[in-house]
């Protein structure tokens, strides 16, 4: 399955400091906090990661990435 497209971002600066994970994603609009997990679920980020970097609750990344339509990443710890 291929990456949902994504629209150009309105403020990179902020996209980049939570990118970076210096910014928590609530400042950013929903679409781009819909890229900003897209993004790190294509680097293989589990849920789980993805929620203590963007500072987000891992419900509210699951619910994220169901209505993506993203796959869940397998936790890394389990062999």
């Amino acid at each position: 399955m291929t990456a949902p497209r994504t629209r150009p971002i309105a403020d990179r600066a902020a996209y980049r400091a939570c990118l970076a994970g210096d910014q928590p994603a609530e400042t950013l609009q929903q679409r781009q906090r819909e890229q900003l997990i897209v993004q790190l679920h294509a680097r293989g980020w589990t849920d789980i990661e993805i929620a203590a970097h963007t500072r987000m609750s891992t419900y509210t990344v699951g619910r994220i990435c169901d209505r993506l339509h993203l796959t869940p990443q397998p936790r890394k710890d389990i062999a």
